[in-house]
């Protein structure tokens, strides 16, 4: 039986235990000296010294909506462009935090937001603009920047995939393109602290707000009276912080990211190099101006749920990984007007995580396009119309009747079934490539692209037997 292949998983160093128990009867495991320390290492990593280390993603999106929340009082500006291609993780600070939302359409060969949609919305009442690295593959910053400064609007980025990525030489964090910027230190990201993120911020000022913010508007570092109880609070704050236990599991942790960083990045170019070419698949393009952190890693399918089940079947998990958030009833107020690219590439969608890519069997590695390989497609011939119908989505639209009779072996490079008025041939992604077979194609046109030479073709087409059956019992001897 075949290894199960998660979509994810936890990238826990072995390492953790010992200092993990050091702290935890150290006598203090909230905020305290192991949260400096991650802080002080992640703004080293990332170039960027106003880093907030905190008790989730979400938290940081939230801080950075409250810091604008604050800056925009009075102005009127209060509606938040986003990308409805995201976590609801993303949109739900928007709502909480009182801002209206206005969905930008994504980019077909990228899924990130797209600049053009979001010229279309930005006005006056624009808050922040929230955009979304799919996948950990950059965004286009330098537009989304030259369209931001033209009203004046704030660029908040959700990193929670992006650990690692980097944008024309600048690494996702550095906040050189935007004024703050989110990551996510969840349980199955790159860098985990079991649950927890933080906020890199642009502005000193910026930063030390939300250093009270994130702890309910305290001063953790001022003058100590009676427990800090008879401090004035200026501006009330939230519960964010991280604490020890989270950030010491980081501190540990981070010391592995970057060689898992890499072996994931071989993952990925064994797989596009596996995917690139076949029919029905679409690669996400990446330009050589940035690099994707490579958390997911995702095609497009024409047949999406039909590989989806067939990957299920070989005990491998893939998935959309987010829905689109503009569905759900709890926005239905902001649905004001079509997403084309969104509508496209949404029920196209097929993801894996880079992390668990290459499959196991047995606990041995196997090649990726061995698995490939079987990728099956299926082409239907109608005896009524002479025409070939690949059955890359019409697959999923079968009969219950022609669906059992394509349960066939695998091992092949392609089976015949047939019905007295269809011939279904059932071929894999490399097989089908070499055929070449269009939809359109005549039944002469199948049997030439499938190698029958030309005096086979015409006494096909000129035998009184039923085509079907002359046609399985042909093909049935070249399998």
């Amino acid at each position: 039986m075949n290894q199960h292949i998660p979509l994810f998983k936890v990238a826990m160093s072995k390492r953790v235990d010992a200092p993990l128990i050091e702290v935890l009867h150290s006598g203090y495991i909230g905020e305290g000296p192991k949260v400096a320390e991650f802080e002080h290492k992640l703004g080293a990593k990332f170039n960027n010294p106003y880093c907030l280390a905190l008790n989730s993603g979400t938290a940081g999106l939230q801080l950075a909506l409250a810091l604008l929340k604050i800056k925009n009082s009075g102005t009127g500006r209060h509606k938040v462009i986003t990308t409805p291609l995201t976590c609801f993780a993303t949109t739900a600070p928007i709502l909480t935090m009182g801002y209206e939302i206005q969905w930008a359409d994504v980019q077909r060969d990228t899924l990130n937001i797209d600049p053009e949609s979001i010229e279309k919305l930005i006005g006056l009442d624009t808050a922040a603009i929230c955009l979304v690295h799919w996948g950990g593959y950059p965004a286009d910053l330098i537009e989304i920047q030259k369209i931001a400064e033209k009203f004046n609007v704030p660029i908040i980025e959700d990193g929670a995939h992006t650990f690692g990525a980097t944008y024309k030489g600048t690494i996702i964090g550095d906040c050189t393109f935007t004024d703050y910027c989110m990551l996510s230190f969840q349980a199955i990201k790159f860098l985990t602290t079991g649950d927890g993120g933080c906020l890199f911020l642009k502005d000193k000022t910026d930063y030390e707000l939300g250093k009270l913010l994130r702890w309910f508007g305290i001063d953790r570092n001022g003058p100590r009276l009676d427990m800090r109880c008879l401090e004035d609070i200026p501006e009330a704050g939230y519960k964010m912080q991280m604490n020890d236990i989270a950030a010491m599991i980081g501190l540990v942790n981070l010391e592995d990211v970057k060689r898992n960083l890499v072996k994931v990045g071989e993952n990925v170019e064994a797989y596009k190099a596996a995917f690139s070419g076949i029919s029905g698949i679409d690669l996400i393009q990446m330009g050589t101006d940035r690099h994707s952190s490579n958390w997911i890693f995702t095609i497009l399918v024409e047949d999406a749920i039909g590989f989806a089940r067939m990957m299920g079947e070989k005990s491998i998990m893939v998935s959309k990984v987010h829905s689109r958030i503009d569905n759900y009833s709890c926005v239905s107020d902001y649905r004001s007007h079509t997403l084309p690219n969104l509508d496209y590439v949404d029920g196209r969608r097929i993801c894996f995580s880079g992390d668990t890519l290459i499959p196991l069997v047995r606990g041995k590695a196997r090649p990726i396009r061995d698995l490939v390989n079987k990728i099956f497609f299926v082409y239907s011939y109608d005896l009524k119309t002479d025409k070939v119908v690949i059955g890359k989505a019409h697959s999923c639209r079968l009969t219950k009747k022609i669906t059992k009779l394509l349960k066939v072996n695998l091992s092949n490079k392609f089976s015949i079934k047939c019905t007295e008025d269809h011939l279904f041939l059932l071929s894999n992604g490399i097989y089908k490539k070499a055929c070449d077979l269009k939809n359109g194609d005549s039944l002469c046109s199948l049997y030439r692209r499938l190698y029958f030479d030309r005096i086979q073709v015409r006494q096909i087409m000129h035998n009184p037997v039923p085509k079907w059956q002359c046609a399985y019992e042909l093909a049935e001897s070249i399998i």
